[in-house]
């Protein structure tokens, strides 16, 4: 049961993530950027404070949270440890991945 469980929360948080993947190729394609180089000006305060902005980093800032959720969930199957989400602005995703 348990295991049905998680390949059915695995599948839901998959499917989110493909739908905020779009939301962020809408705007790299609007502003012809990558959300990386955006989020790295939005840390240094010179992304602005507009709508779209606040948007972006927070579809950006959402994708992490889901992907570290299913980081959490393959560990926790595999008996892995793993550190901490720090949804601080500035992190990136990679950083996860280098403690696995």
């Amino acid at each position: 049961m348990q295991v049905l469980a998680l390949k059915r929360e695995l599948f839901l948080l998959d499917k989110s993530i493909l739908d905020i993947k779009k939301k962020l190729r809408d705007f790299e394609e609007k502003y012809r950027m990558r959300s990386e180089d955006f989020l790295e000006k939005f840390d240094n305060g010179l992304a602005g404070d507009d709508q779209d902005t606040m948007l972006w980093a927070a579809e950006a800032l959402k994708l992490l949270e889901k992907e570290h959720r299913i980081i959490e969930r393959i560990a926790i199957r595999s008996n892995m440890a793993i550190p901490p989400l720090y949804l601080g602005r500035g992190f990136l995703f990679k950083k996860i991945c280098k403690w696995l």
